[in-house]
């Protein structure tokens, strides 16, 4: 992620239920970021994928499921 990306990032975000960025690590070519998500009710996953991938200074995206037992 290069720092120019950060808005575009920040924008395709803006839709989520829920977000938190809960690590950035400065490496030789940009930052890594770890956000924790949520979708909107209706929304998909690979629209999210979709959006972020587009966006100029994005290398690469990840996307990790997890259901803790409250009901995340």
């Amino acid at each position: 992620l290069t720092p120019e990306a950060v808005p575009g990032v920040d924008e395709a975000l803006k839709s989520l239920a829920r977000k938190n960025l809960k690590s950035q690590t400065s490496t030789a070519t940009g930052w890594e970021r770890t956000y924790e998500v949520q979708l909107a009710k209706g929304e998909k996953e690979n629209d999210l994928l979709t959006a972020l991938k587009g966006i100029s200074g994005v290398e690469n995206v990840n996307l990790v499921s997890y259901q803790n037992d409250f009901g995340f």
